[in-house]
């Protein structure tokens, strides 16, 4: 199966269990709590260069990618010119197993900058290694668990509280009031 349709098939598993999980959940809009805006900062390497600091929307905190954190090949490679001075090679390449445990693909670069986030209006920065890998469409930005749990985990804390609280908020305004046992009509 070519790497493309791999990829297509895995975004539309992801989605389906998305829907699947919202279906369940209406009115959780659960991309609110896997994914936050990151500023890449990177240094001019002419001054023909325009800026130096890149946002990226949805940047996807996955606690499943347990080894790495990740940026596209592709937005890589757009950004070639201006990035350069962040992009190196690794020694030697390496095979990364997929998120569905059999596609394995070989990476040769990573990047190296700092990115900033902004928690409760403070903004943040940190130094972070991104291994270069082609991904699906619509993740610019994986950051994987090693990453959350060393860089990042006042913001990932402060995702996971806020999906608790739009969970609870949804289960609030779908529930059906549920009787109180013990009490009898004449304890009133």
């Amino acid at each position: 199966m070519p790497h493309e349709e791999l990829l297509s098939n895995y975004q539309a598993s992801h989605t389906s269990f998305l829907h699947h999980f919202q279906a369940g959940n209406p009115g959780l809009d659960l991309s609110q709590c896997v994914y936050h805006p990151l500023r890449l900062k990177v240094p001019k390497t002419s001054p023909l260069h325009l800026a130096n600091e890149y946002e990226i929307d949805r940047c996807l905190f996955d606690t499943g990618a347990l080894h790495n954190s990740y940026i596209d090949k592709d937005l890589v490679d757009a950004m070639r010119d201006q990035w350069s001075s962040c992009i190196h090679k690794f020694r030697e390449p390496h095979m990364v197993i997929m998120a569905d445990n059999k596609t394995k693909m070989l990476v040769d670069e990573y990047m190296f900058l700092p990115v900033t986030y902004d928690l409760h209006g403070k903004p943040h920065t940190v130094d972070i290694r991104l291994t270069i890998l082609k991904m699906a469409k619509g993740n610019d930005i994986i950051i994987g668990l090693p990453e959350i749990a060393r860089l990042f985990p006042h913001l990932f804390l402060d995702m996971v509280e806020r999906f608790t609280e739009m969970s609870r908020k949804a289960q609030q305004s779908t529930s059906v009031p549920q009787p109180v046992y013990g009490l009898t009509n004449s304890a009133f």
